[in-house]
């Protein structure tokens, strides 16, 4: 049996899995929405050359070690390096320039504003103009002097050299720095996602972070986008069509979602006069904002799904039934056997992982100690396995293979570990942006020689040391392919210095990582920006990214319903046709594109055993929630008008609240209903930390610390105005809070057993229609009265199908009364001792000084007007016993005398808030 690899066969198999490779990486990930041709022909090319490039090595090696060994072998050799030569030439150069220079100035170009493709050509060359200028300039120097040392002749060779010693140099340092934080890191990495608890926790904070970066990108597209609006205002009068039609362009690019203009600021030049560049440069704001809110938007969306994955997991292992499957939240239940890979196969096959991570990066190390001087070779491991003689070509070139892919997945791991590496992350579902595909490919265009470079020298390859494993049968030097194209050796001093340099990078940033200190240098060196891991983020954040996650799940699940009942409406019309788009268990991503298929009607009747509807309604999505410290002073205030220090808070359904500390128990002034605000004016000049609130009647001034802090906060008062405004009405009486479609509707074949019906498909389309479009005008009680009195009709529909309504949501719920505490006093706290009962005959909570019937209340709260009850929350952990309960006349605190009392009274009051919402007549 032939030693060699058939080299003809190799390279067919490897130009078909790189067309086919690259154009999934492009179909997968590329939003063609935003994408334009020029891009994804420069996105393929760098991402064909560069891992090309990686996997011309393994044949490389294994054509070169054994052609070493006999005559007979030793024959094709000059033929085999010299295609190999070629073929990485070919593979190194358009890699080098799409990575060092066109996808730069790609960049560039879609970054800028211009209205011509002229005129965006001339603005990027003269961005990039020095940039490029330099790079000349130190490439001629440096060919200059190889010549001039007679170290090359004045020829193509040099000047291919030049550029090796160029982006070998600059990357290789680069390089080490995340190999050696990856080879240390990602071992532990591995082993820690064998731990699901700890990995939802981390899921938990890196969502968290997201939408807090979410946050940050909505206000800075409302702004951009505020500009536009405000610049197409101060141009109605203007004559210049120019301007006019570049404007319109402008808004045309503007996302949906954004319509307020009241914060926004003309865009004028230093003349103060609007000009095509001023718009220009508004239009280069308003792409990059955009891609960073639509790259924002998928992220939270995936960290969302990661998030609730785990919560599944996490509860089917908690459960007490004995049952061994996952009720995923919006798919159908696992089997046996995908609950045993979740819970028990898939951390234990981490676990093993990790500890193979922690050879192959032991081995790493051992090869990047023996390139070092004065250091044997037999040190390394890989050194051992490629040249040991008993390696078969086959053997040295699956070994090649695997050691220099986990090479290069730590060293691109480790660069996604960086804070900085949001601008090049990827995101399944055709949803990353032109900039940041861009920046991964020339990034993957840029590391992958030097890469190579790195890794053959692990094996004594690269050329720089030579000895009697580099020798052929006949007696002479035989060097890889590679070693001959890079030629790195022909300047020993570089190639020396490479050997020590390198190394003591990678083990000193390694050993920076294993002490935990790498990222306390990087801030002692102003180099925040560049640290690893996620963001350290505060409990408030913490806290709030997980009242967020749990609140997008329940609008998911009530979309997810809504769509169900849609659909058997639409069935059961006798269509029985394709109605909703619906995701498999196995389907990772909610919102992958490749996985969909259609409902058919059998699925729906049985209660889609495989198949769970899933939609995401994004019409209720809640703005952010400020709070902060802030100063206040109302123009109504007689006398002296001081500034009043208050900790400000927003809360639903569009209420600021002013309190006088951060504990939020004692409010200072009456809450402003932010519906009732005219306008919100950032002011400029001395002024620019106040934001002015209109009121018809009166004003308020806000002070913040900063200008920022005071745009941050106008820009979101004014997103909960809005919000407010469609919500201006019990935020809880929204009919899309109360109605749990999968529990409302049922089907039932057996005719004339139904307790209570909807009354005609014309009337449960009012009832879907009621759910979509509630308004300012028709939220709360007056769409639950239509909706009670549609389920109280009693008229059948045709036979043989019926929609059945559940009555659990019209019941009574159990008495609710006992003894509580309240908080009392506004400058003086204390707890006074009250017998609470909630009375069915008003639907009210009153509160006595004792428990005879015939005692006068002493407080009383409408049940109705109840929006919100909330365990007391103590740092990390929750205090069962106090609870807190938010109405639109005020807030109440009480405290019941044990952890089960405080339950019990929490959930009474929940379903007694319910009832008294379903129960108006």
């Amino acid at each position: 049996m032939a030693e060699e690899i058939n080299v003809p066969a190799y390279l067919t198999l490897l130009w078909v899995f790189l067309i086919v490779f690259v154009v999934y990486i492009i179909r997968l990930y590329a939003n063609p929405v935003c994408f334009s041709w020029h891009s994804y022909i420069a996105i393929f090319l760098a991402y064909f050359c560069s891992i090309g490039l990686l996997l011309i090595v393994p044949l490389d090696v294994s054509l070169t070690v054994i052609g070493r060994r006999s005559y007979k072998l030793n024959e094709n050799y000059e033929d085999n390096s010299s295609t190999l030569v070629t073929i990485y030439t070919c593979f190194f150069l358009p890699a080098a320039i799409l990575g060092g220079f066109i996808m730069i100035l790609q960049e560039q170009y879609l970054r800028e504003g211009h209205f011509s493709v002229m005129s965006r050509i001339y603005a990027t060359f003269r961005t990039l103009g020095m940039q490029t200028v330099a790079g000349i300039i130190i490439g001629a120097i440096l060919f200059g002097v190889l010549v001039g040392e007679k170290v090359v002749k004045p020829d193509a060779e040099a000047l291919l050299l030049t550029i090796v010693l160029i982006s070998n140099t600059c990357y290789l340092i680069i390089l080490m720095i995340f190999m050696g934080y990856g080879l240390v890191a990602f071992p532990i990495h591995l082993w820690e996602k064998g731990d699901l608890r700890r990995e939802l926790s981390r899921v938990e904070q890196k969502a968290a972070y997201r939408f807090k970066t979410l946050g940050e990108a909505n206000i800075n597209m409302g702004m951009a986008v505020a500009d536009v609006l405000k610049t197409e205002e101060a141009l109605e009068t203007s004559s210049n069509s120019a301007l006019k039609a570049a404007v319109k362009v402008l808004v045309k690019e503007c996302p949906q979602g954004f319509s307020s203009s009241t914060l926004g600021k003309v865009a004028i030049d230093s003349n103060k006069v609007i000009t095509i560049n001023s718009l220009a440069k508004l239009r280069g704001r308003l792409y990059y904002v955009s891609n960073a809110y639509m790259m924002a938007q998928g992220k939270v969306e995936e960290a969302k799904v990661n998030a609730y994955k785990y919560e599944d997991i996490i509860r089917a292992m908690g459960r007490q039934d004995g049952v061994r499957r996952i009720q995923w939240s919006f798919t159908a239940e696992s089997s046996e056997a995908e609950f045993m890979w979740e819970v028990t196969y898939k951390p234990v096959l981490y676990r093993v992982g990790s500890v193979v991570a922690v050879f192959m990066s032991l081995f790493s190390y051992l090869g990047i100690l023996g390139t070092m001087p004065n250091i044997a070779r037999v040190i390394s491991v890989y050194h051992h396995a490629v040249h040991n003689g008993i390696t078969s070509g086959l053997g040295i070139c699956v070994f090649v293979l695997f050691t220099l892919l986990y090479t290069t997945y730590v060293a691109m791991w480790s660069i996604f570990q960086m804070r900085i590496a949001d601008i090049m992350e990827l995101l399944p579902g055709r949803k990353t942006s032109p900039i940041s595909l861009s920046v991964n490919a020339r990034v993957c265009a840029k590391f992958a020689a030097p890469l190579c470079f790195f890794y053959l020298g692990w094996i004594f390859e690269n050329g720089i040391r030579t000895g009697a494993w580099t020798e052929g049968a006949d007696g002479s030097t035989h060097l890889t392919a590679f070693a001959r194209f890079y030629q790195i050796q022909v300047i020993p001093v570089i190639g020396d210095s490479f050997n020590l340099v390198f190394p003591v990078i990678i083990f000193g940033t390694s050993a920076l990582v294993a002490t935990n200190t790498i990222n306390r240098l990087l801030v002692f060196l102003k180099l925040e920006k560049f640290q690893f891991g996620s963001e350290i983020l505060t409990d408030d954040q913490l806290r709030e990214g997980r009242r967020q996650l749990a609140r997008h799940k329940r609008l998911m699940e009530r979309s997810a319903r809504r769509s169900s009942l849609k659909a058997r409406i639409e069935l059961a019309r006798g269509g029985g046709a394709s109605v909703v788009v619906a995701l498999p268990t196995s389907v990772k991503s909610l919102f992958s594109p490749f996985f969909c298929w259609r409902i058919r009607e059998r699925d729906v009747l049985e209660g889609q055993k495989d198949l769970e509807l899933v939609t995401v309604e994004e019409e209720d999505v809640l703005p952010n929630n400020l709070k902060g410290w802030g100063e206040r002073k109302d123009s109504s205030m007689r006398g002296f008008r001081t500034w009043q220090r208050r900790y400000l808070v927003t809360k639903e359904p569009g209420t600021l609240f002013f309190y006088s500390d951060a504990e939020m128990e004692k409010e200072m002034e009456a809450r402003l209903n932010l519906h009732e605000v005219i306008t919100f004016l950032h002011l400029d000049g001395k002024d620019n930390t106040t934001v002015r609130i209109e009121l018809p009647d009166t004003e308020i001034n806000l002070r913040f610390q900063t200008v920022e802090d005071a745009a941050v906060w106008a820009l979101g008062l004014d997103e909960w105005k809005e919000y407010a405004s469609l919500h201006q009405s019990l935020a809880l009486c929204s009919t899309a809070e109360q109605l749990d479609l999968s529990d409302l509707c049922s089907f039932d074949e057996e005719s004339g057993q139904n307790v209570s019906e909807l009354t005609t498909f014309s009337a449960q389309e009012a009832v879907l229609k009621s759910l979509d479009t509630v308004g300012p005008d028709s939220a709360g009680e007056v769409c639950n009265r239509k909706v009670l009195g549609l389920a109280k009709s009693h008229q059948r529909l045709p036979p043989p199908m019926l929609v059945t309504c559940s009555e659990d949501l019209f019941q009574r719920p159990d008495p609710l009364e006992g003894w509580l505490e309240k908080k009392q006093g506004a400058i003086v706290f204390q707890w006074q001792r009250l017998y609470c009962r909630v009375l069915p005959s008003t639907l009210e909570l009153a509160c006595y000084c004792s428990d005879r019937i015939d005692e006068k209340a002493m407080t009383t709260i409408d049940l109705r007007h109840i929006m919100s009850v909330d365990k007391k929350h103590e740092g990390e952990s929750i205090d069962s016993s106090r609870f807190h309960i938010e109405t639109q006349e005020g807030d109440y605190y009480l405290k019941a005398m044990s952890h089960e009392e405080g339950e019990r009274w929490v959930n009474g009051l929940l379903e007694w808030r319910d009832f008294a919402l379903f129960s108006v007549e």
